[in-house]
């Protein structure tokens, strides 16, 4: 039959309680030795730490040993800590072997244990270790998550800025097209379009569009487009004007041009274009009394 000394005992066993039946306390493993007040006196075992589980009615010798096939939860009274195990009965008395019952790595330094002062087959070092490493990954996954959604309120806000200058830009285009291309009623069904600065062709897309819209809603029939302001005019651009004044010829209404200087006069006569129906004057006093007199004919 196999025998261990107490020195092997406790070595495989550090938080044991070795009791007899009057639950005196015998031994005490070097576990419990490090905590303990008791480790060189005689102390009862109910002294010592408090029986939780299983629950007993009277914790007597007797009772102990009929829940020897349970579970044993004992709470040490001099520290926070809590052992979890079972009893053998032995020679005229019991025998408690468990291992400390925590959680956390944090909780075992509390009581002023180690992970050496758990025996070298007892897995809990091991898990208190895997699960502070668990929380410690935990953590840095919260962190990197919440720094995540941080840049994402932050992107999202950035977007949002970004956006709202765009849609500010592209008002402040819109104003400036009308700023440079004002469509003004000069006299009943004459309109007078004066331009400035450099046309581009959005530019003179957005006139034909604003253009055909005003002469129908006024039901005007002379359109003047006034390039005297006019510094520059790509080929482009040119050839848009002379769709909108085609486009205007084709809802009704007779699209003039005047202002037209010698380089403007050079880029349009450069478009290889039809310019036979093309209406030009010098200056806008000389269109617009061309619409006077055509209006007064009628």
């Amino acid at each position: 039959m196999l025998s261990l000394a107490l020195p092997q005992v406790d070595r495989l066993f550090p938080f044991l309680i070795c009791f007899d039946q009057s639950l005196q306390v015998r031994v005490l493993g070097r576990g419990l030795k490090k905590l303990s007040t008791a480790a060189d006196s005689q102390v009862s075992l109910l002294d010592l730490c408090a029986i939780e589980r299983p629950l007993l009615k009277e914790p007597s010798f007797a009772a102990i040993m009929q829940r020897s096939g349970s579970a044993f939860v004992l709470a040490l009274r001099s520290h926070p800590l809590r052992l979890r195990g079972e009893v053998l009965a032995v020679d005229q008395g019991a025998l408690f072997v468990g291992t400390p019952w925590i959680q956390e790595l944090e909780t075992l330094q509390a009581t002023g244990l180690t992970l050496r002062d758990l025996a070298l087959h007892d897995p809990t070092g091991d898990l208190l270790v895997m699960l502070r490493s668990m929380k410690t990954s935990m953590a840095e996954t919260a962190a990197a998550t919440a720094k995540l959604q941080k840049e994402a309120v932050l992107r999202e806000e950035i977007l949002r800025d970004r956006e709202a200058k765009l849609q500010l830009i592209e008002e402040q285009r819109q104003a400036l097209h009308a700023l440079s291309a004002p469509i003004i009623q000069v006299w009943d069904r004459v309109l007078a379009i004066p331009l400035f600065g450099t046309i581009d062709a959005e530019r003179a897309s957005y006139l034909m569009e604003q253009l055909l819209g005003t002469l129908l809603q006024q039901r005007a029939r002379y359109a003047i487009l006034d390039v005297t302001g006019v510094s520059t005019l790509s080929p482009d651009a040119a050839r848009h004007l002379l769709r909108l004044l085609n486009a205007v010829a084709l809802i009704g209404g007779q699209g003039l041009i005047s202002g037209v200087g010698a380089a403007l006069a050079k880029t349009l006569s450069a478009l290889a274009l039809e310019l036979s129906g093309l209406r030009s004057f010098s200056s806008l006093r000389d269109a617009l009394a061309f619409c006077q007199s055509q209006l007064a004919r009628t």
